[in-house]
């Protein structure tokens, strides 16, 4: 941060390294493979391509001053890779997400400075997401998926956020199953 006062400039203070990413913006999703367009690109970009710019983008400020620093970034994954159809770009980049992570042991203009946690989140009711489809939620609970609250899957995203995971994900990146079983069973 800097102050002009007149012709000069007066250096206040260092800008803030940002050492905490929760990329979990999405937009309504919607449609089939059919109907793939401008839409599943809008999808695909607010899903994915952004979080990889907002990822890159934020992972070198401070480097230049900050070297120890990272920038934790847990990442909404997903079991839902197209199974329950009609929700546009969704699945293909809640995919695309494990590719992000793979990046890591590749690229290190980013990735040294970079750690990741990558969830992959269940059914989480009331959410703007699933909340449409919390009228089915005990059948799939008595079909054996556990689903949860909105605060108790808080609880657990901000589980990966401790030192202790910091200090994992900064050796290798986490993948962090918390689907209560979503992934495992057909949905009909």
């Amino acid at each position: 941060q800097s102050e002009s006062l007149g012709p000069q400039s007066i250096h206040i203070k260092d800008a803030q390294t940002p050492t905490l990413l929760f990329p979990f913006a999405a937009p309504r999703v919607a449609g089939d493979m059919s109907e793939a367009g401008s839409r599943s690109e809008m999808e695909m970009k607010v899903l994915l391509w952004a979080v990889e710019r907002l990822i890159g983008g934020l992972s070198s400020i401070g480097a230049e001053r900050d070297i120890a620093s990272r920038l934790h970034v847990v990442l909404p994954g997903s079991p839902n890779r197209g199974m329950f159809g009609g929700d546009g770009a969704y699945g293909e980049s809640k995919s695309a997400l494990d590719a992000v992570v793979n990046r890591w042991n590749a690229e290190a203009s980013w990735a040294q400075r970079v750690s990741f946690a990558h969830a992959l989140i269940g059914w989480t009711k009331g959410t703007g997401l699933m909340g449409h489809n919390d009228a089915i939620v005990g059948a799939v609970e008595e079909a054996g998926v556990t689903t949860y609250t909105t605060a108790e899957m808080a609880a657990m995203l901000l589980d990966l956020c401790t030192v202790e995971a910091k200090v994992a994900a900064a050796h290798a990146p986490l993948k962090v199953d918390l689907t209560g079983g979503l992934g495992d069973i057909e949905l009909d």
